[in-house]
């Protein structure tokens, strides 16, 4: 079953997309809460992650998984509109097989 240019491009975003929020939220958890004052020089390759600003952990984590979620509803949304149902769905069938 050959597959066509849209869903090739379909699942290159999904997996590109999902590449970045998995990326995103790996990086939200690996930043550590932000000392009140920084040393002027590191002491190892532990000092070298990435400081929350401001914020708590909560919120930040709730600021990743929200637009995440919003990007599944949407992949999900597009597939369905590219891939309608031919059973019973008005929309689906073509406008010269609805009857008024």
């Amino acid at each position: 079953m050959p597959s066509s240019f849209g869903d090739v491009a379909f699942w290159a975003a999904v997996v590109c997309c999902t590449l970045a929020q998995l990326l995103i939220f790996h990086s939200t958890l690996r930043s550590t809460p932000a000392k009140s004052s920084p040393p002027a020089v590191p002491d190892s390759l532990a000092e070298l992650t990435p400081r929350r600003a401001t914020g708590s952990r909560p919120s930040e984590l709730a600021w990743v998984t929200l637009p995440a979620l919003a990007l599944a509803i949407l992949f999900v949304l597009t597939w369905r509109e590219m891939h309608p149902r031919e059973s019973g769905s008005a929309r689906a069938r073509p406008a010269s097989e609805v009857s008024s």
